[in-house]
């Protein structure tokens, strides 16, 4: 959270959370001004992936943000983060050091999670 914090203003930090995983995660992102986004799963395992990605395109288009952040080793996201930097908003990924190598290759930069907790 405090890279990207210096990266830039942050408008927006939110943690998308499936219902049944919420109070380990409150415990995880205590102290870091993080909102989680409690998404209750309805119809199947992605529903948290698709909610993070329908409100990342509403700030795409309707926030005047210069720039995004997204913590995910998950490759999934890559449609969204070509979106994103199609439009020339910076973006900077960060995830786990099995990120997918194509999907890194999308950001502006890419951090990964453990050398960056290493240094804070």
């Amino acid at each position: 959270v405090e890279k990207a914090r210096g990266l830039g203003a942050i408008v927006t930090a939110r943690v998308y959370v499936a219902a049944p995983k919420i109070k380990e995660w409150q415990i995880a992102i205590a102290g870091h001004r993080l909102v989680p986004v409690v998404v209750e799963k309805r119809r199947g395992r992605d529903d948290v992936d698709f909610r993070l990605m329908i409100e990342a395109m509403d700030l795409l288009h309707n926030s005047g943000l210069d720039g995004f952040c997204i913590a995910s080793s998950d490759g999934d996201f890559a449609p969204l983060a070509e979106r994103i930097r199609a439009t020339a908003h910076a973006l900077y990924l960060f995830g786990e050091k099995k990120t997918p190598d194509g999907y890194r290759k999308i950001a502006h930069e890419f951090f990964e999670i453990a050398q960056v907790a290493a240094r804070h």
